[in-house]
């Protein structure tokens, strides 16, 4: 009943070319929208500007506002574009906010893409959600005119009339296309995209005027078209092989696409019926490759291949949608499709067909009917299917039975079966569907050999066909369309509209994985649960995280896509949270994520840079670690990097590691920051040794050693490598002295000190090799052994002699004879084999060749063995022997006896027997059995463990050695071995033949020994057996590293304070103990205020520190004089009269200072006598003075004075004895108190009888004109590394900055603390006394004024070169007067060159600049 309802498929077929081809137009929706509701352009179509998508996909409709429409229809707003599928369903609403759209389309993906004026471009998914891009700066200044979206691209036309092109879209830079000359935009214009052309780039086609042009990226292309233009429409077929043009007088041409032949020329006119004349046509649309629509206002022609067409007529404005198998119609109410028929549905249903599958149909039909009426005659008794003995009386077409018919059309039935398969996925009606598949499964019953699987799959097609076409799904697809999409794009497109039950259900009726749609539908739910709606929804419901995230997993794990299972990534669903501003339920959908590699970028992206890390270590993967660590490095400041890694404790600790190792090959600046920032200096020191190693450059060789013994000695476990490595840097500098030496003929930089010793000796610089000896404590047998092989080498025989003769031998004699014979000088050897041991001198002679000497030694010892070897070697000849025999001193039947015993004597026959196990012939023993044997039965490494430990310490590299020793022992030394020997218990029971070590991995903490032994095991029989212990090294920490380990650990304390406003005192001391060496054994010196702390770790090293300073300064110096040492130096200026105080009686009866260095007075010497009386450097003299700021205060007033003229007009002046008279000229500058003008709270000083009291008690003279130039000084000093005070400002500028025993203290001011180091710098150079008693160092090549002038100076200008002889004498004159007034005084002080040592010779120091 139901099947006579629906209307035969040929009903809606119209033929053309004499019914040679067969054209569909099949209605498929009521569209469902409303068009007078969309915004004002009225019920028709005309008023809109509509974009639909491919394969059935949706509509896109916004009003077209270039269109006239009645006031009061609408409400001029914001454009607004809405989004339908192909039954009118509503999808999607985006309100456009931007500048005027110029464009729409669709992507592949049913992405609307919508590009306005000003270059910017949106892609809109169907939740509303777009991304945006730009067409760059050109389209955004002279704007966008026109442009086509195709499916992989768009191409725009600019204001400047040029071409530009986008390829995909994920915003890659736009592209230029080759522009024909325009003066306006093109006519018409289309885009054949890249898979339609055979360049495979996109190619733009446009009318230009008369012509048409071909545009791709290279040229330009005049078609040379005049004759038919101008074109104003343009069309492509599907494939893109065929244009369709429509010229301005309504003729319609279809040519190729390369313009080289033209197919079919029909005028528009000759249409019947035919259309409005005045109007043109709205648009022409390909259907299929075959036939074109032109459609106008109401009505729409198909003109086929042969120029013949077919009218259809509307009720309001079309608008076509070109499909690849044919044409969609939209219109205000319906949805169209139409479309060639079919080949395999044509040859099936078409009337009078004599296919053979239009045969099978009939067959099949005819078959059903008759079994449909045996059925209800027999009341249902037999239900069974049709059967072959059933076939008979079946009476089909031509009025053959159905069994004849079926072998006579046997050869073909296959291939009909086929078709009707075929032809049942072309037609739309499901009960058309089910007869042309219920003829196909007829038709295979009669074939002995089918392949079921395309009529299977056909099936499944259809129901998803049939399930996509329902109205409220709306995608109209056809069976071709569906093959050219793929299975896999339409469940895309189907989670693209959120319908993901059904994606899910088509998913698993075609068994295709479901990860796509489960992370859509994850991501939709995400962004619908947000508290606030986004762009095209209406808001969230506001579900909390947790709540999401477990409907998320319960909803994986149900449909068996967890991590891992079926690929859907947890961490793309935690992205999409993450980016909706929802990091917590992020960070618990990556809690669930399995796969580090892809939970690590999302928690890079999120700053979570910890976990990162962690992550990545935890999966294992080294190149994920390494994409961490190199995109932290790359993004976070060097400190934040290395704090993390830091921070990240143990569980990224292979994280550091591997840092280090990518670090040592590529980027050793950032490994030398990572130590320092983790206080390793160990490894600095390590790395800078390694780096020195590969320098060539000497002074950077020099500098890296000397900053890696920087490190070490910072560390006061590393004494050892901190002096070894300042020896190598004064070993290197020494080199590089020697190399100057010898004029580069010789290559000592590199070698070791023994090396360089011999080198020396080689060179004949003997002097400077007993200087190394000295220097580097070789010891004498060492430096014999030396000289030895440097004078052999050398073959300087006289040397070697004279040198051998030069003092008793600490190596004695023998390893000369023994080393001049290996080097295979046995001549030069013999001399000195008389001065070695008697016993070996017969030994001696033979090794070097002398055989009668060697004779004559053994037969004077009595040694028969050694006198017939002798005797051999010295010849076989009797009568030469017998003459040899008479001339020894002793009687000649001893030498005949020995030459008899020379004689051949055949070996004693040893008895042997048979083992009593294996028979093997053994000498005979008490057990009777070999030793293969014996060593199976007897095992006597019993009672001896084969595994043991080794305690070590880590932190000073030592083993323990039973029972409580800690020693140093490097790897497989002998140290080592007999540590491990000791832990062997039982080895006492054996006796040791041998051991040695096994190599093993140096990280394995493994050591493998192997052991050889001998034990008796019966009478007279020892068994000897090998064997290996394994011993595992357990790390821990000896008694000092923990008592060191500990914070502020010490024993003993000594304090040294000074209450002075200045701390020159400080600086003396100091370098009085760097010159010593007295602070060697400190644990660690603080820095207080007034003072220093010197820690200890025993109480007798603070003892000896103690007595060191009692012995050169008194414990508070307190007194100001000429000098303080340990005894106060005091002088009378007056009198010359001088005296020392001792410190015990200072320290009886203490006294205090009046004024100290800050309360000098600057003075001029106006006039200088010297008395005559003379004490040392002393001379007294009387001077007059007058303060410098007299000068400055009348000079500033205008008055101009001379020296003349001072007595009157300068009222201060002052007359006093002084003791400066041997340095102090008229003119001077010199320094004293002011007393006149102090007033001291001294009850001491207040007791003096005021006539007795100077005005003015000069000091000593100073240099302002030289210091204010800041000279830089030729000599330098070191200071001890100190620690600051707990408490002292870390902001301080000074913290570690400073001079001096004061410069790494905070809270001291800055320019104090400079003064205070200038001044005592002053005192050192002015006094040679106090530099005597330190250390000073060379410091950089100092340039002269002169010469840094002269540096600095431009070249003449063009003027100067002009101005002659009298210019230059001009400047000469300028010049020498320029040096007179700023040259040096005559007693400036200076420090002399032979003063100075070089800087390599102090340790655990760091340098201070002399200026």
């Amino acid at each position: 009943m139901a099947d006579s309802l629906v209307d035969h498929p040929t009903t809606s077929w119209e033929a053309l070319n004499n019914g040679a081809v067969f054209y569909s137009r099949r209605h498929l929706y009521q569209l469902q929208w409303n068009l007078s509701s969309m915004g004002g352009g009225g019920s028709d179509l005309s008023g809109y500007i509509v974009a639909g998508a491919r394969f059935g996909g949706p509509v896109a409709i916004m009003r077209d506002n270039t269109k006239l429409i009645a006031l009061g229809r609408t409400t001029f707003t914001k454009p607004v574009i809405q989004v339908f599928s192909s039954s009118g369903i509503h999808l999607a609403t985006i309100n456009w906010e931007l500048s005027k759209i110029v464009s729409l389309g669709w992507t592949a993906s049913e992405q609307l893409v919508v590009l306005n004026e000003d270059g910017q471009y949106r892609l809109y998914d169907l939740q509303g959600i777009y991304r945006s891009f730009s067409l760059g700066s050109e389209a955004a200044e002279t704007g966008v005119i026109d442009a086509r979206i195709f499916e992989s691209g768009l191409v725009a036309i600019t204001g400047q009339m040029s071409l530009l092109e986008v390829r995909g879209w994920e915003g890659q830079k736009p592209g230029t296309l080759h522009a024909p000359p325009m003066t306006g935009p093109p006519i018409s214009w289309i885009v054949l995209p890249p898979d339609q052309t055979s360049s495979r780039h996109a190619e733009v086609v446009m009318a230009v005027e008369g012509t048409i042009y071909t545009c791709d990226n290279l040229e330009h292309i005049d078609q040379q078209m005049t004759s038919g233009g101008p074109f104003t429409h343009i069309a492509a077929s599907p494939n893109g092989r065929s244009l369709a043009l429509l010229t301005a007088s309504s003729n319609l041409w279809v040519i190729t696409s390369d313009f080289q032949r033209k197919i079919l020329e029909f005028d528009l006119s000759t249409l019947s019926p035919s259309p409005p004349s005045s109007t043109p046509p709205n648009q022409i649309a390909w259907c299929g490759s075959d036939a074109v629509l032109i459609a106008y206002p109401t009505t729409v022609y198909l003109l086929g291949p042969g120029g013949e067409t077919l009218f259809y007529p509307y009720g309001s404005t079309p608008v076509l949608v070109t499909e690849p198998d044919g044409t969609r119609v939209l219109t205000a109410i319906e949805c169209e499709f139409v479309q060639r028929v079919p080949e395999s549905l044509e040859s099936v249903l078409r009337p009078g067909s004599i296919a053979p599958a239009a045969f099978l149909f009939d067959a099949s039909e005819s078959f059903a009917k008759r079994e449909a009426s045996s059925s209800s005659a027999a009341n249902n008794s037999n239900a069974a299917g049709p059967g072959p003995g059933a076939r008979d009386g079946v009476v089909l077409r031509g009025g053959g039975r159905a069994d004849e018919s079926i072998r006579a059309m046997k050869p073909d039935l296959a291939f009909a079966v086929d078709a009707c398969i075929d032809a049942a996925g072309r037609e739309w009606e499901v009960v058309w569907q089910k007869k042309l598949l219920n003829a196909a499964k007829f038709g295979r019953a009669f074939l002995d050999l089918f392949d079921p699987r395309p009529f299977v799959a056909m099936g499944q097609t259809l129901k998803v066909l049939n399930a996509i076409r329902y109205y409220e799904i709306g995608i109209p697809m056809t069976y071709q369309q569906y093959t050219l999409l793929s299975p896999e794009q339409l469940l895309s497109r189907l989670t693209s509209r959120s319908l993901h039950l059904l994606a899910l259900r088509v998913a698993n009726f075609l068994s295709l994985k479901p990860d796509s749609i489960l992370k859509h539908w994850a991501c939709a739910k995400i962004a619908q649960t947000r508290p606030s709606g986004g762009l095209g929804s209406a808001g969230g419901s506001g579900e909390s995280d947790e709540s999401v995230a477990r409907g998320i997993i319960e909803k994986f794990e149900a449909m068996g896509a967890g991590a891992g299972s079926a690929g859907v990534s947890y961490a793309e669903i935690a992205k999409k949270a993450w980016e909706s501003g929802r990091t917590g339920l992020a960070t618990m959908l990556l809690d669930h994520e399995t796969r580090a590699a892809e939970q690590v970028p999302l928690l890079l992206g999120m700053r979570e840079d910890g976990r990162a890390l962690e992550k990545a270590v935890d999966s294992g993967d080294t190149d994920l670690v390494y994409q961490v660590l190199l995109n932290l490095h790359k993004r976070l400041p060097l400190g934040d990097f290395f704090k993390l890694i830091e921070d990240g404790g143990p569980r990224v600790a292979p994280a550091a590691k591997l840092l280090q190792l990518y670090a040592r090959d590529q980027n050793r600046e950032m490994l030398r920051d990572f130590y320092y920032s983790d206080d390793r200096r160990v490894d600095s020191g390590l790395l800078l040794m390694e780096e020195a190693s590969l320098q060539e450059d000497i002074t950077a060789r020099f500098n890296s050693t000397k900053a890696a013994q920087k490190f070490f000695s910072e560390d006061r476990e590393r004494g050892f490598e901190a002096k070894m490595v300042e020896e190598s840097a004064k070993l290197l500098a020494l080199q590089q002295t020697l190399e100057k030496d010898v004029d580069g003929k010789s290559a000592f930089i590199g070698l070791s000190v023994s090396d360089t010793i011999m080198l020396c000796i080689q060179c004949g610089l003997n002097k400077r090799a007993e200087r190394i000896r000295a220097d580097w404590r070789v010891s004498d047998r060492q430096f014999w052994w030396l000289k030895l092989r440097a004078l052999t080498e050398a073959k300087a025989w006289d040397e070697l002699d004279a040198f051998s003769k030069y003092k008793k031998s600490p190596i004695g004699y023998e390893p000369f004879v023994r080393h001049l014979v290996g080097k295979g000088y046995g001549k030069q050897a013999v001399i000195y084999v008389a001065k070695c041991d008697p016993a070996k001198r017969g030994e001696l002679y033979l090794s070097c060749g002398e055989y009668r000497a060697a004779a004559k030694e053994f037969s004077e010892r009595g040694d028969r063995a050694g006198l017939s070897f002798s005797l051999i070697k010295l010849d076989s000849c009797p009568s030469r022997l017998q003459g040899f025999i008479l001339s020894l001193n002793f009687r000649e039947n001893t030498a005949f006896e020995t030459i008899k015993e020379m004689e051949f004597v055949p070996p004693t026959l040893v008895h042997r027997v048979l083992c009593a196990d294996c028979g093997t012939p053994i000498e005979p023993n008490s057990a009777n059995l070999c030793m293969p044997c014996l060593r199976n039965t007897v095992d006597v490494t019993e009672g001896i463990p084969k595994s043991a430990s080794l305690s070590f310490c880590r932190n000073c590299d030592r083993f323990l050695s039973p029972p409580a020793t800690w020693t140093i022992a490097q790897p497989e030394s002998r140290e080592l071995l007999a540590i491990c020997l000791k832990k062997l218990k039982g080895l006492n029971k054996v006796r040791l033949v041998d051991a040695g070590f096994i190599w093993t991995e140096p990280h394995s903490k493994r050591l493998r020994v192997k052991l050889t032994i001998q034990k008796e095991v019966f009478t007279s029989t020892i068994v000897e057996q090998v064997f290996e212990v394994e011993y595992v090294v357990q790390h821990g920490q000896c008694p000092d590293c923990t008592r060191l380990a500990a914070k502020n650990t010490w024993q003993a304390v000594i304090q040294v304070r000074q209450k002075v406003p200045h701390k020159r005192t400080f600086l003396f001391l100091e370098q009085l103990i760097l010159k010593h060496n007295a602070h060697k054994d400190t644990v660690s010196i603080k820095e207080v205020k007034d003072g220093l702390d010197f820690y200890y770790a025993h109480e007798s090293h603070a003892q000896k520190m103690t007595e060191f300073l009692a012995s050169v300064v008194p414990v508070h110096p307190l007194t100001i004089c000429s000098r303080v040492g340990n005894t106060i130096h005091l002088l009378d200026p007056s009198t010359l009269q001088e005296t020392d105080v001792t410190s015990q009686v200072y320290w009886r009866e203490p006294f205090f200072s009046l004024a100290s260095v800050t309360d000098l007075v600057e003075f001029i010497v106006l006039d200088i006598e010297p008395s005559g009386t003379v004490r040392g450097k002393h001379v007294l003299a009387d001077a007059e003075v007058a303060p410098s700021s007299s000068f400055a205060s009348n000079s500033n007033s205008g008055m101009e004075m001379d020296m003349d003229s001072h007595h009157g007009s300068v009222s201060t002046t002052f007359h006093t004895r002084t003791h400066l008279g041997g340095i102090l000229q008229p003119g001077d500058t010199v320094m004293g108190y002011w007393l006149t003008r102090s007033n001291f709270n001294s009850p001491a000083f207040e007791s003096l009888d005021p006539s007795r009291i100077p005005d003015v008690i000069l000091v000593k003279k100073s240099y302002p004109n030289q210091r204010k130039k800041n000279k830089q000084r030729n000599w330098k000093l070191k200071s001890m590394a100190k620690e600051a005070e707990e408490g002292a400002g870390i902001n301080d500028s000074t913290s570690g900055y400073g001079r001096g025993a004061l410069g790494r203290r905070g809270g001291l001011d800055q320019k104090r603390v400079e003064k205070d180091y200038e001044l005592f710098l002053q005192s050192i150079e002015e006094d040679t006394e106090m530099r005597a008693a330190i250390n000073l160092y060379k410091g950089k090549p100092v340039r002269t004024d002169t010469e840094m002038k002269a540096a600095k100076a431009p070249g003449p200008s063009k003027q100067e070169r002009r101005g002659g002889q009298y210019a230059m004498e001009i400047e000469e004159t300028s010049q020498t007067e320029s040096e007179t007034e700023g040259g040096e005084e005559a007693d400036f002080p200076d420090v002399k060159l032979d003063e100075l040592l070089d800087d390599f010779e102090e340790m655990g120091i760091q340098d201070e600049e002399g200026a």
